[in-house]
């Protein structure tokens, strides 16, 4: 059974976040008079920690550092700002909103006191930017940027009742343009205001009009500091509804000047951005044109208006934020020129980089994505165009294995609502095809179903395991024994036939949403807004909570969808997802994955069906997101004014050919200068093909074979190989020839990175190369085998990968290549300082920037050279397999100095080479 060590985790989290180092820590410099063993002792009688050896708290300790150090832009909130704090810090405890809010967090909504204090951090970061008096400046306009699924109503929540407790009186939300979605918001902000709000009185002002009730007219409410009263607003973002809004809020001039306003726009990438070119004398869309005017407290018609509002503040809320930083500068547009916000991540949630994993690096993702094949895809088609009514076998199996797991659940006392989303269309008339297909196959084929549903489930409980699960995320603290199992078949198999005895809609009665013990049949799209003739419902409603006390077992949704599916709607208990249709833009894509989020006890259940060419868009999507963190963190390190430097989504040649955003949401797009200084590149994919293989050993060892006997750095495992000042031209020659997959970002178009070098060198930015062999420590009876390969003076292991199950058919895949302790193999430990032996042991892309620059290497690129063994075993995690190739495999990581070096960059009028990883389907071109 993995341990958790949840207490000790917590106990060195708290020591990070205090400025504690990672040798201090895993050396307990802390103790005084006891042994290592005897701390551990005296804390698992004083605090129940596990039981632990001395190595697993080091191990630990390297964990916690590891998640903290690699991982800081998933995790950790941060801001760039150009707006100045205003002094408020956390309302004190007592009667504060604040404090009642946060109170029904930790005993009502199950929060851990690490989680809430990650919530308290991020709120005050962005209140501390935000203002209670513009009437001598422009509106407040910030950017909130979270995860798809990721909790950005609580944050929502949480700002809110921090603000409440202070001057803000006036709460308005902008929520999407689907109702389902504006009520699912609307009640879930009441409730948390109204619930917790004790000491504050909030009225909800629904829909507001000059058409309203004397009593709800802004003449006759209340705004002024003395009362305390504060309002919430949910609106859609329609046009009747914006015009409606604006009238209402500038009716009265002396309410104008008493409202605190904070509008915050949810899914603000959606509806609210500009999509017409300005320069072309065309008129704002109607949408944006009112947002805007509401903003800059201006009348429908653009004009300003005598009065004020006290305070206005705008912040756009999304997980997608490309539209927002593309579509227009800072202007009286709502590009956010005051700040950008980035929430904290929940080490529990399971987002872009948890699941597909990170491009390039040892984040390799879970093992929970299965593929749906061409011929699957194609037989889709034929359903949905009513040529063919039979299933293909990935739907078959992805709709057994959600059976299964909905049994599994049940069997263990599971209640709450559980979920399969199929999305194949954006077409309404596909929708109803794909729902007969599923629900006539389900009561029809019950034997095939069952057999089909034994196959998968034993094949997916012996794929992926809880140590599975715990190695890829090693510092998930929820408590596994909380974990719900994958039973024997034998002991769902009871379960399961009752499961699909039924699988109908919803029924209604007397305005009642009635639910059922079997399978409800949802198509969730705009043609079944109405009860039928059957008295039928098909849109996806949830049992409340008093419904949901009252049901015997948890209910179970099988959701067809499209568009409704894409964005807002949280589907709750997301056992399977099948999804077979791809889109342009990269934020529309993201959206879709509602697969993203938290599962709390069903870690272990969710899988998700998509084309080969899906999974290679969401893992570039997740490098996409990453980049996008490490870029405003960066810009907040460097204290970048970014209202005159805007985040560079487009800085490197490897987003050339992706669509960010609709292309009129990218108006005020700039071309960027090609920066690769602080790049990391390394070939993860290789050619299928024999005669490449051989090439491309042919050419390393002619290159090496030129470069005469290599260095030998002392003091690390095995040996260390390396050439130092290797002129340029050389290793340029090189990577010209070399034969790398061009699918990949780094190859795409390699003439253009080595001109970049060029001119570097040129302006004395970068010196001649190290090239380095990459190894790891054998045993000393490979020296003379097939294990190990060596030109002129040099003899080193050969390393081993395994490579993941083919999703491109001619393309070998190992997920990642480097290992990070190679980077240092140019440095010679036997000649360096103790501490800088130290720095080196953590291995971490921080101490190796600090490392070159002490060493006067901070302008010397680095070139790394692995042959991988054709006969590798490798790592069996996250699906891989054995290579079982015909010849060794060699492959390169280049590592360029500097996290971006002053005046490094150049413009490039290369071509840069295309794919159709981001082309639209053609319903989508429709």
């Amino acid at each position: 059974m993995h341990k958790l060590f949840i207490e000790a985790r917590e106990y060195i989290s708290r020591r990070i976040s205090k400025g504690k180092l990672r040798h201090e820590l895993k050396n307990m410099t802390f103790l005084d008079k006891h042994t290592k063993e005897e701390f551990l002792t005296m804390q698992a009688l004083a605090y129940d920690w596990e039981e632990m050896s001395v190595l697993e708290w080091e191990t630990l300790v390297d964990e916690e550092y590891d998640a903290e150090e690699e991982s800081v832009p998933i995790k950790k909130g941060t801001i760039v700002s150009t707006q100045e704090r205003n002094g408020l810090n956390i309302p004190p405890s007592g009667k504060s909103q604040w404090h009642y809010f946060k109170k029904d967090l930790r005993e009502n909504k199950g929060f851990d006191e690490r989680t809430i204090r990650e919530i308290e951090e991020d709120t005050i970061r962005i209140l501390s930017r935000i203002s209670n008096d513009t009437r001598k400046r422009e509106p407040v306009k910030g950017l909130v940027v979270g995860s798809v699924q990721s909790g950005k109503t609580t944050s929502m929540a949480a700002l809110m009742a921090m603000a409440s407790s202070y001057s803000w009186n006036y709460f308005i939300i902008l929520s999407g343009t689907i109702d389902n979605l504006r009520k699912q918001t609307q009640d879930r902000l009441i409730m948390d205001m109204t619930s917790t709000g004790r000491g504050v009185s909030w009225t909800v002002v629904d829909n507001p009009s000059l058409k309203m009730e004397s009593h709800m007219l802004p003449q006759n409410l209340d705004f002024t500091e003395t009362m305390g009263r504060k309002y919430i607003t949910v609106l859609l973002k329609q046009k009747n509804r914006l015009q409606d809004l604006l009238k209402w809020m500038t009716s009265d001039s002396n309410a104008m000047k008493d409202m605190r306003i904070l509008l915050i726009d949810d899914e603000a990438d959606q509806a609210s951005v500009n999509t017409v070119d300005l320069d072309s004398g065309r008129d704002r869309k109607a949408i944006n044109n009112l947002i805007v005017n509401i903003v800059n407290g201006k009348d429908a018609k653009g004009n300003d208006l005598q009065a004020k509002f006290n305070a206005m503040n705008y912040l756009a809320y999304t997980a997608t934020p490309y539209a927002n930083i593309l579509s227009e500068g800072p202007s009286e547009a709502l590009y956010p020129q005051d700040f950008i916000s980035l929430l904290t991540t929940s080490r529990q949630h399971f987002g872009p980089a948890t699941i597909f994993g990170i491009e390039e690096t040892e984040h390799a993702g879970l093992d929970i994505i299965r593929t749906i094949s061409e011929e699957d895809k194609v037989q889709i088609g034929l359903v949905e165009k009513d040529l063919d009514d039979t299933l293909p076998s990935s739907l078959k199996r992805a709709v057994a294995y959600y059976l299964s797991s909905c049994a599994a659940l049940r069997v263990q006392n599971y209640r709450k609502p559980l979920s399969m989303l199929v999305h194949t269309s954006i077409n309404v008339k596909h929708h109803d095809k794909i729902a007969n297909a599923i629900s006539d196959w389900i009561r029809i084929s019950s034997k095939e179903l069952l057999s089909i549903a034994e196959d998968v489930w034993e094949e997916e409980s012996e794929r992926f395991t809880i140590d599975d699960f715990m190695t890829s995320m090693p510092t998930y603290t929820i408590d596994q024994s909380q974990t719900l199992k994958k039973l024997p078949f034998d002991e769902i198999i009871g379960e399961l036939h009752e499961i699909i005895r039924q699988i109908s809609p919803k029924s209604v009665d007397d305005s009642a949403i009635l639910y059922h013990n079997g399978v409800h049949l949802c198509i969730d799209n705009s043609q079944n807004n109405k009860i039928n003739e059957n008295n039928e419902y098909f849109r996806l409603i949830y049992p409340d909570s008093k419904q949901l006390d009252s049901m015997e077992k948890a209910p179970i949704f099988l959701i067809i969808g499209g568009s409704t599916m894409s964005r807002g709607l949280t589907i709750e208990g997301l056992i399977t997802t099948y999804f077979s249709r791809n889109t342009g833009a990269a934020d529309t894509l993201m959206q879709m994955g509602r697969w993203f989020g938290y599962r709390p006890k069903i870690e272990l259940f969710p899988r998700i069906w998509l084309t080969s060419k899906g999974i290679r868009q969401f893992q570039f999507l997740a490098t996409l997101d990453m980049d996008l963190r490490n870029e405003l963190i960066e810009m907040a390190n460097q204290d970048i004014d970014y209202s005159k430097v805007g985040p560079k989504l487009l800085a490197t040649p490897k987003y050339t050919y992706l669509t960010l955003t609709a292309r009129n949401k990218m108006n005020d797009r700039v071309p960027v200068e090609y920066d690769f200084s602080g790049q990391n590149i390394q070939t993860y994919k290789f050619h299928d093909d024999t005669e490449i293989m051989k090439s491309n050993i042919a050419l390393t060892e002619s290159f090496l074979n030129s470069l005469g006997d290599a260095k030998i750095a002392k003091g690390h495992p095995g040996e260390s190989f390396y050439w130092n000042n290797v002129p340029t031209e050389n290793v340029s020659d090189f990577l010209r020839t070399f034969k790398a997959v061009d699918k990949m970002r780094a190859f795409r178009d390699i003439e253009a990175f080595l001109e970049w070098v060029e001119i570097a060198k040129s302006k004395d930015l970068l010196h001649n190369w190290n090239v380095i062999i990459g190894t790891i420590k054998g045993k000393d009876k490979d020296i003379n085998s097939d294990k190990i390969w060596g030109i002129n003076n040099f003899r080193a292991h050969k390393v081993e990968r395994s490579r993941k199950i083919e999703l491109d058919k001619g393309i070998i895949d190992i997920g990642v290549l480097r290992n990070s302790r190679d980077l240092f193999r140019d440095i010679d430990l036997s000649e360096v300082s103790d501490e800088i032996r130290e720095k080196i042991k953590i291995e971490n892309s921080k101490s190796y920037s600090e490392i070159r620059n002490e060493l006067g290497l901070e302008k010397i690129p680095q070139l790394i050279i692995y042959r991988i063994d054709k006969n590798s075993v490798g790592s069996s995690a996250n699906g891989k397999v054995p290579l079982n190739l015909e010849e060794d495999l060699i492959g390169l990581v280049i590592s360029i100095p500097g996290s971006k070096v002053a005046n490094a960059t150049t413009k490039f009028t290369v071509n840069m080479k295309g794919d159709d990883l981001f082309v639209e389907d053609e319903e989508d071109l429709d």
